[in-house]
C-alpha cells in the first residue's frame, strides 16, 4: 500500500471535519447538487438524519460515500448500514463506497 506523502496527510486530515471538502478534495467528487450534500452536513451537525427522495436522486451515491467519510472522521467507528433489502445494501451502497474508496485522490488505507 502507498503511504500518503505529508502534504498528502495535511489535505486529508484537513479535509475530515468537513464532508464537502473531504469528498472534493480526498474523494475527487466533482460535483453534488445542494440536496445530496445537505445529508452529510446534517448527519455531521445532528444526532438523528432521516433522508427522502426519489429513485435515482442519488442516495446510495451519498450514502456510500458518507461511510467513508464517517470510518475517516472518527477513528475507531463501526458503521452499520440498513436497507429494504441485502442487495441494496451490499450491491448498491457498498458497491458505491467501494468505487469511491478505489477512484480517492489519495490511498485511504484501511480506514
Amino acid at each position: 500500500m502507498a503511504t500518503l506523502t505529508a502534504s498528502e496527510a495535511r489535505t486529508v486530515y484537513d479535509a475530515i471535519t468537513e464532508p464537502e471538502v473531504f469528498w472534493r478534495d480526498v474523494l475527487g467528487v466533482e460535483h453534488l447538487f445542494p440536496k445530496q450534500m445537505a445529508i452529510p452536513a446534517s448527519v455531521r451537525d445532528h444526532r438523528r438524519t432521516s433522508v427522502l427522495g426519489a429513485n435515482g436522486s442519488g442516495k446510495d451515491h451519498t450514502a456510500g460515500r458518507l461511510l467513508l467519510w464517517w470510518l475517516a472522521m472518527y477513528e475507531k467507528a463501526k458503521v452499520i448500514v440498513i436497507g429494504p433489502t441485502f442487495r441494496q445494501v451490499s450491491d448498491i451502497v457498498f458497491r458505491e463506497a467501494r468505487v469511491a474508496y478505489q477512484q480517492s485522490k489519495f490511498p485511504l488505507g484501511g480506514l
